[in-house]
């Protein structure tokens, strides 16, 4: 790596221009060469230029030298992202300052990308791209191919979780490949293993799914990583029940249950109880289903923040389950009831509309045919706009069902190809 494309990363990060960084320091040329790491630039060069930038001296002139102070910094927060997300933020924290300006190039690289992952874990994309795009100015002037094997692995395994966050799937899965390539650690290796479960999990290939699950969960417990271990359980116990697989879904759920209660796990816990009550659910035990709901949600009320976009999503993930099984189980007293409460636990435009649909099931049941409708219909618009294929999927052929039963036949027809694309698209999703 280079200090050209450190300088031209920041240049263009602050907006300016070439001329306004070399104009009475150097000559144009000169400048261009080094940007394109064909020339070093002398210290005192440097300095003018970390001036026109606005950073520290260090941070341009010393880029060679890495320093045994950071490296130990690093070293902790990158230990703190793998134990939990909130370690992760308070190591994160604690060294903000000292981690801003990084002096050596590959001290800064291999912090880029633990950070970068731990964005990324957080479902925080759009910082995490930014951090990518500084990636991506270092390794233009270099392969990644040349770089140390654990820096490899981390380059690999970061692509990968941002692949999947865009759902480029078959990229996300090459990079998990590369990734297990240059596994240095067993730690590692059940951590890409775990993730590649979740991308064959996406894509509905259970059965590959299952079997990096099973080596990861291994890994974990020989490694005493118990709560990577429980969400392993947690995985496998989706999986099984996907499959149909009912009894070994139980199994490995409720073996999961009791460690998470065991070391106090308390989000594994409610995660858990949910996916216990989705078996349920599968199975037509609509009372034993609503139970487990509820018990997890109770949980999550207890513990979550309702600042955190994940725990907003499973909070609302187990309240609309719960609503699922009142209308499964016909209780539509208690569902009319329980809808009462739907501004609690929507914080998105999609957690309305996803209320609205159940709001139209109930009315269809009531024989309120007017409100069904305009609640479809709105819902289905939305849904469709936002390109949500798979709630789309859910009830679009039903709403053509039912307007076909009422000689509405032009319209059933256009949800009918709406009802048609959205399979289409979800095909094409799932079997890239």
């Amino acid at each position: 790596m280079h200090i050209g494309k450190r300088i031209k990363f920041l240049r263009n990060q602050k907006g300016l221009s070439q001329t306004s960084i070399f104009k009475n320091i150097i000559s144009a040329s000169h400048y261009s060469n080094i940007e394109s790491a064909r020339y070093e630039a002398s210290s005192d060069i440097l300095c003018q230029i970390a001036s026109r930038l606005e950073v520290p001296d260090d941070y341009l002139t010393l880029y060679s030298l890495p320093s045994p102070s950071l490296a130990r910094k690093i070293q902790e927060y990158e230990k703190a992202v793998k134990q939990s997300l909130t370690d992760g933020d308070i190591v994160l924290e604690k060294y903000r300052e000292d981690l801003s300006y990084i002096p050596s190039l590959t001290q800064e690289f291999d912090f880029l990308l633990i950070h970068s992952g731990h964005l990324l874990r957080k479902g925080d994309l759009s910082a995490a791209e930014e951090k990518y795009k500084q990636i991506s100015y270092y390794l233009e002037a270099s392969s990644i191919e040349s770089h140390p094997k654990p820096i490899r692995f981390k380059f690999y395994y970061v692509s990968g979780m941002r692949h999947f966050l865009k759902r480029n799937y078959p990229e996300c899965y090459e990079n998990y490949s590369l990734a297990l390539n240059n596994v240095t650690e067993e730690e590692d290796e059940a951590r890409v293993r775990q993730n590649t479960a979740l991308l064959l999990f996406q894509t509905y290939d259970y059965h590959r799914s299952l079997i990096h699950v099973k080596k990861a969960r291994n890994l974990f417990m020989n490694l005493h990583k118990w709560l990577d271990t429980v969400k392993a359980d947690t995985l496998m116990g989706i999986l099984y029940t996907e499959n149909k697989e009912y009894d070994s879904a139980k199994k490995v759920l409720s073996k999961g249950l009791e460690l998470a209660r065991d070391r106090n796990y308390t989000e594994e816990q409610a995660n858990i109880l949910h996916n216990l009550g989705m078996l349920k659910q599968e199975q037509g035990k609509y009372e034993e289903s609503i139970a487990c709901f509820k018990e997890s949600l109770e949980i999550k009320e207890r513990h979550f923040s309702s600042n955190d976009s994940y725990h907003v999503n499973s909070l609302f993930k187990s309240y609309y389950c719960i609503l699922a099984g009142y209308f499964s189980s016909k209780r539509l007293d208690e569902l009319d009831k329980l809808l009462k409460d739907a501004d609690s636990y929507c914080h998105t435009e999609l957690h309305r509309y996803r209320i609205q649909v159940m709001e139209a099931k109930l009315a269809f049941e009531l024989k309120d045919f007017e409100t069904y409708e305009n609640k479809m219909k709105q819902s289905i618009d939305y849904f469709f706009k936002n390109r949500l294929w798979e709630y789309i999927e859910e009830i679009a052929e039903q709403f053509s069902s039912y307007l076909s039963d009422k000689r509405h036949y032009k319209k059933a027809g256009e949800y009918l190809k709406i009802e048609l694309e959205a399979v289409k698209k979800l095909y094409k999703e799932r079997s890239r």
